[in-house]
């Protein structure tokens, strides 16, 4: 004789397949939400950050540092690499704009302008956005002044005890790419020591002329100064 734990009956048995059906629908329905809550967050806050990041800094690295722009492309806009091939970048050399879109949504436009550099557009015009720039001083010529404050070093700067080879070791590994999977792109290396310079090398198409990104190195030098002043 059957155990009657073991045995469903047919009313039983369809009862329990439409709850268990109500339960795969309500979770499907679940999943379904939340993937196009994820798509909604990624179309509308996430892909035109990433596009604006990407018209800024491909427009400083085009008409600010001057390097080539496929360099540029791949070095500064790395960390994009999750776009993939649906990052569009179009440049207005004429204009100076940089235009970035995804697929061709999330459009994002950059303008560089002297004296000011190179700054979201936020759908204002060329001439809006070059209205906005203040009349500046001339820039000073530092190129004549001397070290620290200038660009004229005296030959021979060197500290007492430094080791010079171990310190154009730790320089030369600064610029040695040995992983192809995750390149360095050191692009400048300067050591300064008791205000003297004691360690400088460029990579090549850089020199100490060539105006880089300073990223977060930008806000520490910025509030300093500023630290200075007040």
């Amino acid at each position: 004789m059957a155990s009657p734990h073991l045995v469903l009956g047919p009313v039983k048995l369809g009862i329990m397949c439409r709850f268990m059906s109500r339960r795969i629908k309500l979770a499907l329905a679940v999943i379904a939400t939340l993937l196009v809550g994820a798509a909604i967050f990624v179309a509308v806050a996430i892909l035109p950050t990433a596009t604006a990041f990407a018209a800024k800094i491909y427009c400083s690295a085009t008409f600010v540092t001057g390097i080539e722009a496929e360099r540029g492309r791949e070095q500064d806009l790395g960390n994009l690499a999750w776009l993939g091939g649906g990052l569009g970048v179009d440049v207005d050399h004429e204009n100076k704009i940089v235009h970035t879109s995804f697929l061709g949504v999330a459009n994002r436009s950059a303008m560089f302008r002297e004296g000011v550099g190179c700054t979201m557009m936020q759908g204002r015009t060329p001439e809006a956005m070059q209205a906005q720039v203040p009349s500046l001083p001339p820039a000073l010529d530092l190129s004549t002044q001397p070290w620290p404050t200038g660009g004229q070093v005296p030959p021979g700067q060197s500290v007492p005890g430094l080791n010079h080879e171990e310190l154009a070791a730790a320089v030369d590994g600064m610029f040695a790419e040995s992983d192809p999977e995750k390149p360095l792109w050191t692009r400048a290396v300067v050591v300064v020591y008791d205000d003297k310079l004691i360690a400088e090398r460029y990579a090549p198409g850089i020199t100490k002329e060539t105006k880089l990104l300073g990223w977060s190195m930008t806000k520490s030098v910025t509030a300093t100064l500023l630290g200075v002043l007040v």
